[in-house]
């Protein structure tokens, strides 16, 4: 099954222009989910730096 995504429904204030079509365990990877969607646990992951460039987190646990 693919997924079609539109990166501006994850994050309202910012529009891309693009899509990406995912199948679903590629859309549900870290890869996708901390890099490109920007989608993390609070709990678990602690952003440092957020940019189009590069994006590192801090792993809490």
């Amino acid at each position: 099954m693919s997924v079609a995504i539109s990166t501006a429904l994850w994050k309202p204030n910012v529009i891309y222009g693009r899509f990406i079509i995912l199948d679903e365990s590629i859309l549900n990877s870290a890869y996708i989910q901390l890099f490109v969607l920007e989608r993390y646990d609070p709990k678990v992951f602690e952003p440092v730096i957020l940019d189009g460039a590069a994006k590192v987190y801090r792993l809490k646990r």
